[in-house]
């Protein structure tokens, strides 16, 4: 069975983890899979787990797609079969470069809107450069229908005969992806087409029990993957969801606004138009989750919903309470009346929601810095691991962390505090300086070749080491 289990706070939703991971299996000694999202989700679910149960063991915490990538391969046992699916968008890059210059897609007439791009027909001379951009649009482009429109790469394989009349084959996308078909091989939609014929009889590849931890976002095809498993293995999916009402059709004012154009636009009555908002600040940030809710509704076998009011004490939780029962209230007439008399509820100074201006992103960690160690000081019970800081593009940040965090700052002069701290979900090449420094030589020949920049390689330590430099030498080169 598909369970679902919703919850407005993530600490129920790991308690109940910790019970069902309690109740006894059929394999006492088998190993538990939890589904994360990233490495971040791992280390801090591990550590809750530890708290409740004294002690967490045989337990593996498997990224989403590595996990149902491990398990097709099991189920297939075929040894010619990669272990990363050569439709990944860094192998694709290639395979397309290489079929663009490909006789069937050069010489045919169908693929000329492509071809123009890179190719000059008068002069008969590519534009190399051209043609790999091209190719690194197109694989973003392929690996984001693998995703989400699989019905067209499935058109395309079953036209792929088809007479050059036919609507579909006859888009040049749909000629190059014939080409990458017999280049590259069985694309992941057959793959797991055939894992699935195959479950039946390959039940002891399963896990006994599967159980997917706060992830919000997965692609219908992994949605549907994830169904057929729940028909022969037990599937605990464990979702954060902020509200207690079904959001899965709330719009944004935006998006109706949007509608309304549209409908004006071929004179059809706005009256059928619904002008539910719902809770304003959900419908224009829940994107993502609203549509991983709509897949999981069609899927689910049972739910069990965790919600919980947070009351209305404080402004952070008036926010989080009009959220779970989808309340838009700029429009409540008693609170039209307490915001004149200027006694509103939602307005209480309180600190539990503070925008803080800063005119630099080393002075925004300044403040953060200072900020939590005033927090510390004022909580006895608040320790570092409590503490979670989110950024939409925290590698902007990771130097300024690494300076402000390690060196310390304070508002006594007596002693320097330090705040343990770490970066979550870094990608290899932002997390190793001479990863990025060698991706960033490569587009040297074409870059503006700063002094500045050049500084910045020569302060490596891979590269002090290589040319028997040290720091002193660097500060002497920059003076």
């Amino acid at each position: 069975m598909l369970n679902f289990y919703p919850g407005n706070r993530m600490e129920d939703l790991v308690t109940l983890l910790s019970r069902l991971l309690d109740t006894a299996s059929n394999e006492p000694l088998s190993e538990d899979t939890i589904i994360v999202q990233n490495q971040g989700m791992h280390h801090w679910l591990s550590l809750e787990l530890a708290s409740r149960r004294s002690v967490v063991m045989n337990t593996r915490y498997p990224l989403p797609v590595m996990f149902f990538w491990g398990l097709i391969n099991k189920i297939l046992d075929d040894k010619s079969l990669p272990d990363k699916t050569p439709y990944s968008r860094e192998i694709l890059i290639w395979a397309i470069y290489e079929c663009l210059e490909d006789h069937a897609f050069f010489n045919d007439p169908r693929c000329s809107e492509a071809k123009r791009y890179w190719f000059d027909e008068h002069t008969q001379k590519e534009d190399a450069l051209k043609r790999f951009q091209l190719s690194r649009e197109l694989a973003d482009l392929f690996e984001q229908y693998l995703i989400y429109r699989p019905e067209w790469i499935s058109a395309w394989e079953r036209e792929a005969g088809a007479t050059t009349s036919d609507v579909i084959q006859n888009h040049w996308q749909g000629v190059l992806w014939t080409l990458l078909h017999s280049r590259l091989g069985e694309p992941p939609l057959t793959l797991i087409s055939k894992a699935v014929d195959k479950l039946a009889d390959h039940q002891h590849f399963l896990p006994n029990r599967i159980y997917i931890f706060g992830i919000n976002a997965l692609p219908p095809v992994w949605m549907d993957f994830i169904k057929q498993l729940s028909l022969y293995t037990d599937v605990h999916f464990f979702m954060l969801n902020p509200s207690d009402e079904y959001w899965g059709d709330l719009r944004s004012e935006k998006t109706q606004t949007r509608e309304r154009a549209l409908w004006v636009e071929k004179g059809k009555p706005l009256s059928a138009i619904s002008e539910e908002i719902g809770n304003p600040l959900l419908a224009n940030l829940g994107q993502q989750g609203q549509e991983c809710l709509k897949l999981l509704c069609d899927r689910i076998d049972s739910e069990i919903p965790l919600f919980y009011s947070p009351g209305r004490d404080t402004l952070l939780q008036c926010v989080q309470d009009d959220i779970l029962t989808l309340s838009d209230r700029r429009t409540d007439p008693q609170t039209l009346v307490n915001k004149q008399k200027g006694d509103d509820e939602t307005n209480a100074q309180d600190d539990t929601i503070t925008v803080a201006s800063a005119h630099s992103a080393l002075r925004e960690i300044q403040v953060l810095h200072d900020w939590l160690l005033m927090q510390f000081k004022n909580d006895s019970t608040l320790t570092p691991k409590d503490v979670l800081v989110m950024s939409p593009q925290v590698e902007h940040y990771a130097p300024y962390i690494d300076s402000v965090f390690k060196r310390g700052r304070s508002f006594s002069n007596e002693s320097t505090v330090q705040l343990p701290c770490s970066i979550a979900d870094r990608t290899l090449n932002d997390l190793e300086p001479i990863i990025q420094a060698f991706v960033e030589l490569l587009t040297l020949p074409d870059s503006r070749f700063q002094v500045s920049q050049i500084l910045n390689y020569l302060r490596i330590p891979s590269l002090q080491s290589r040319f028997g430099l040290v720091s002193s030498d660097i500060e002497l080169y920059t003076h």
